[in-house]
């Protein structure tokens, strides 16, 4: 019988780190899904590349883009993980562990959605259903396994997600149609958008002025709409950077001072009676949320030093 010859195969780590880079058009949103560091990831798509003798992706000054091959590539890779995936779920479909989350819609759009999928590979052994509940303080307890809230925590210990300062940001189109480089004490001429738990006020202080919390101005029940509308250039709205990734990266939304202010909310766990699923996605929750926050609050402040 001949023997077949050694074949030199991609890792599947090399296979993910492709997938996840061409999707996400950057090392570092890559990284920040498969909680590597960005050199890391490109490490590992240097490798593939070296490997196959082709390069995969066009490097540009602030962005990638697929080379003809690496979107051919990226297609056949994203085949063989999700037949991997399978083979797992298969082998272990007797196994797995039903895991329910509650979220408001916000955090699970921005925070939570994104990054499922690396929660998913690395724990194969959940099955993870996330549902997304009204934005509405002291509302009574659903049940699920993992319960995350915004608003005042309770008076229990809670888990801490996120320690937030919000900003006021808009669109470039709208600061543009204002003409002239905004004071913090001329906001008043702005049209503010509004969310009913988050206070104008709590900033105003931080800036060292006096005044009550604006009567007038569109009012939104969920922050994502509120960020919506600031995208589309309907006003001002007063942001919390963690939730602003990809609106940042894109640059759709700046901020307008270099002020910053702690709301009296943050997003936590309510404390139902835990086991080790529960927590172990917390575990994990905690550690996204941590890196996702420092890094979007790097971003923020970017606008200003590279002015």
């Amino acid at each position: 019988m001949n023997r077949v010859p050694p074949i030199h195969l991609p890792s599947i780590e090399g296979l993910r780190a492709i997938e996840a880079t061409a999707r996400l058009c950057s090392f570092e949103r890559a990284a920040l899904e498969l909680s590597l560091t960005p050199s890391a990831v490109s490490k590992r798509v240097i490798t593939l590349e070296r490997l196959l003798g082709i390069s995969l992706f066009t490097r540009k000054a602030n962005s990638l883009e697929l080379t003809q091959a690496g979107a051919t590539y990226v297609e056949q890779a994203r085949e063989v993980l999700r037949m991997l995936a399978a083979m797992h779920r298969g082998a272990h479909a007797t196994q797995l562990k039903r895991l329910t989350v509650t979220a408001t819609p916000t955090f699970a759009r921005q925070i939570l959605a994104p990054h499922l999928t690396s929660f998913a590979e690395s724990h194969p052994q959940f099955d993870l259903e996330l549902i997304v509940i009204a934005p509405v303080p002291d509302s009574p307890a659903t049940g699920a396994d993992v319960e995350i809230r915004q608003g005042r925590r309770p008076t229990s210990d809670p888990a801490v997600l996120m320690q937030d300062v919000v900003t006021p940001m808009a669109s470039p189109k709208y600061l543009q149609s204002l003409q002239a480089p905004l004071m913090p004490s001329e906001l008043h001429r702005v049209t503010r958008l509004n969310a009913p738990y988050e206070s104008w006020k709590i900033w105003m202080d931080a800036a060292g002025l006096v005044c009550r919390e604006p009567d007038t101005g569109p009012k939104f029940q969920d922050l994502g709409l509120v960020y919506e509308a600031a995208v589309n250039g309907q006003g001002v709205a007063l942001c919390r950077p963690s939730l602003m990734g990809d609106w940042l990266d894109r640059k759709a939304l700046q901020p307008l001072f270099d002020i910053y202010a702690e709301p009296p909310g943050s997003y936590y766990v309510l404390p139902n009676p835990m086991h080790a699923e529960a927590e172990l996605f917390i575990s994990w929750l905690q550690g996204l949320c941590r890196r996702i926050a420092a890094r979007n609050f790097a971003l923020t402040k970017s606008f200003f030093s590279n002015a």
